[in-house]
């Protein structure tokens, strides 16, 4: 399966371990669906979405996504069941990209966890 998803971080990404010492790096991220209601008027809904992040990209989340930063997420979806028996589902992050303004970040698992920072300065001569 193949999740993307554009929207916008809830909280810094929390760097963590497994009980085995796999680092990953977990992080929310809201999307927002405009509509318009029955009556006419337009409405927002925000759906939340749990991502995790393994290896050095977790390394790399942590350092450079904060909250409030706009984010383009390419994973799969995993479901899990929580220890109170709820079904829970978590996006399983392959590639990430940070949406700025100022300058753009890219993350990608197929370079080695080698990510591009380029900036407005780099691109002036």
């Amino acid at each position: 399966n193949k999740i993307i998803i554009l929207g916008n971080l809830g909280k810094d990404p929390e760097l963590r371990q497994t009980v085995h010492g796999r680092q990953f790096a977990q992080f929310t991220v809201a999307t927002n669906e405009r509509y318009t209601d029955p009556r006419g008027e337009k409405q927002i809904a925000t759906e939340w979405h749990t991502c995790k992040v393994w290896g050095q990209q977790a390394e790399n989340a942590v350092k450079l996504l904060k909250k409030g930063s706009t984010v383009y997420i390419e994973g799969s979806s995993k479901s899990y069941e929580s220890n109170d028996n709820k079904k829970l589902w978590e996006i399983r992050v392959k590639r990430w990209e940070l949406i700025d303004k100022r300058e753009t970040q890219t993350q990608n698992s197929n370079d080695g966890g080698v990510y591009a920072r380029p900036t407005h300065n780099a691109l002036i001569k």
